[in-house]
């Protein structure tokens, strides 16, 4: 029967403490997502603290027979172009790689990286792979249904029509004035919204496309709709 292992990096130390996620699966032993055990030991032998990042997410499904190299394989979905590469685990070798474009402009279809994933996919070995990570695109507007399915097409980071609903955020949030409503912007949430953040680009979806906007369950970046859809 097929068994998923998930995990999350830990600290650079490697630290691991009862209650966290691991960044390696514990040999012979298949933990839920969270749930590790009082007993579990105090670091993870064997991975460099330098190989160590944050939230890296990982699916397995198997350790790989003894003795057998172990293959991950990492997917890089960009705004030009998505990237596969399959690579040694313990050395970082790279053994394979794909590649295919994804359309130009500042608004795609969310199916076109879809389809390019496929195409690289389809350059590359992945039978033997143990695990698998997607990065990609931030600040993309992937807006979902309350079935899954895409509302519109996606304004990317670089998509600047939400610029004027940038302002109007900023400064709503400061009673007219900008500068308060930037200090508030930055106390709340840290940073101040520009253009190329998703939350302008749903204010601008209220405004002008209500209709588009009432359909709205659920909002992904790019990346996260990827990892979503694999």
């Amino acid at each position: 029967a097929r068994r998923w292992r998930w995990w999350t990096c830990v600290p650079p130390r490697g630290e691991v403490r009862a209650g966290a996620e691991i960044s390696a699966p514990l040999v012979g032993t298949l933990f839920p997502s969270g749930a590790l055990p009082e007993d579990a030991p105090s670091r993870v032998e064997g991975i460099p603290p330098e190989r160590m990042g944050n939230q890296l997410l990982l699916k397995c499904n198997k350790m790989g027979k003894e003795g057998a190299m172990a293959l991950v394989a990492g997917i890089d979905s960009s705004t030009q172009s998505c990237k596969v590469i399959v690579v040694d685990g313990e050395t970082g070798r790279i053994v394979r790689e794909g590649r295919a474009a994804h359309p130009d402009g500042t608004e795609v279809a969310p199916s076109a990286w879809w389809d390019a994933l496929e195409e690289a996919v389809r350059q590359v070995d992945l039978n033997e792979v143990d695990a698998v990570a997607v990065a990609g695109q931030q600040h993309g507007m992937v807006c979902l249904d309350a079935d899954g399915e895409v509302v519109r097409d996606a304004l990317l980071w670089n998509d600047t029509r939400s610029a004027a609903a940038a302002e109007e955020l900023v400064a709503e949030f400061g009673e007219g004035n900008r500068a308060a409503g930037a200090r508030w912007w930055a106390d709340a949430v840290g940073s101040v919204p520009v253009a190329s953040y998703t939350v302008t680009k749903l204010r601008w979806l209220a405004d002008d496309e209500p209709e588009n906007a009432a359909r709205v369950a659920a909002v992904a970046l790019p990346h996260d709709w990827l990892t979503w859809k694999i």
